[in-house]
């Protein structure tokens, strides 16, 4: 009878054994790994909300942005002497078919010489027309497929506040000279460029500094959550009991106290009398 028990024990043992290997780790010895180590914890999650903050106010740049916009008109008939473009469903419909190509132009070499020009006269700076092309943006306006806008908006990013203004100036006032340039080989691609307002107060479109050490600080709580886990479960020490009797399955009954303790109270009680 106690045989049948004993392998009754036994097996239960080998089952719960194999259920446990099976399930791996579970969520209560990761927690029990982070809270273990929540000195780690705490000194990386100040660390990051440190470092976050340092970058945040001393580092970080913020990136201007300011927009403008301009209007495209053309004449569909090239013969008439109005000075006006009228808005007619041709016109409208040249206009549209003609926005693609503009905002080529815009992006072109000549554009983006002219306005480094501009800039570096102003500025006294050393700006290239690849260097324009960078801190310059130019799109048509669209709102759907079928519902299209005469708009063009040109966005500049800097870190400088006026240098994004003066940008956005230049790319539109260059554009329209050059347009209208005879000598320029699409200057009778336009019969009309209208500048419709200039460009717009710029706003500062860089992270915020409560984003930053927001990130920071999750940042800090993942890298001390992974330290305690990734210490706590390639580390071979056994410390406690508890984790005795995980390992082994069989149930401690009791400790043996460290001797050398021992002996050190009692010389430290002796030198105390």
């Amino acid at each position: 009878m106690e045989k049948s028990v004993d392998n009754h024990q036994v097996n239960d043992f080998q089952d719960e054994k194999d259920t446990d290997e099976k399930s791996g780790v579970t969520w209560s010895q990761i927690w029990h790994a982070i809270k273990k180590h929540w000195i780690g914890l705490v000194v990386s999650v100040c660390a990051g909300v440190i470092l976050s903050s340092a970058f945040a106010f001393g580092i970080k740049k913020p990136k201007w942005s300011s927009t403008g916009s301009m209007i495209v008109l053309a004449k569909a008939d090239s013969s008439s002497t109005d000075d006006q473009t009228q808005i007619t469903a041709a016109n409208l419909s040249l206009s549209l078919s003609l926005l693609p190509t503009i905002v080529d132009i815009m992006g072109d070499s000549p554009v983006q010489s002219a306005v480094a020009k501009d800039i570096n006269t102003s500025y006294n700076s050393q700006y290239t027309a690849t260097d324009i092309g960078k801190m310059v943006t130019v799109k048509a306006r669209t709102y759907t497929s079928s519902e299209r806008s005469l708009y063009i908006d040109i966005t500049a990013s800097t870190s400088n506040k006026d240098l994004s203004i003066s940008l956005v100036d230049a790319t539109i006032t260059e554009t329209v000279r050059l347009a209208k340039d005879k000598d320029q080989s699409y200057s009778n691609l336009l019969s009309s460029l209208t500048t419709a307002h200039t460009a717009s107060e710029p706003v500062d479109t860089s992270m915020s500094k409560a984003t930053i050490i927001l990130i920071g600080f999750v940042c800090g709580l993942v890298v001390g959550c992974l330290y305690g886990i990734i210490f706590e479960f390639s580390s071979k020490k056994v410390n406690t009991s508890e984790e005795l009797e995980s390992l082994t399955g069989v149930k401690v009954l009791g400790m043996i106290p460290d001797a050398s303790l021992d002996s050190m109270d009692s010389k430290d009680s002796k030198k105390t009398n």
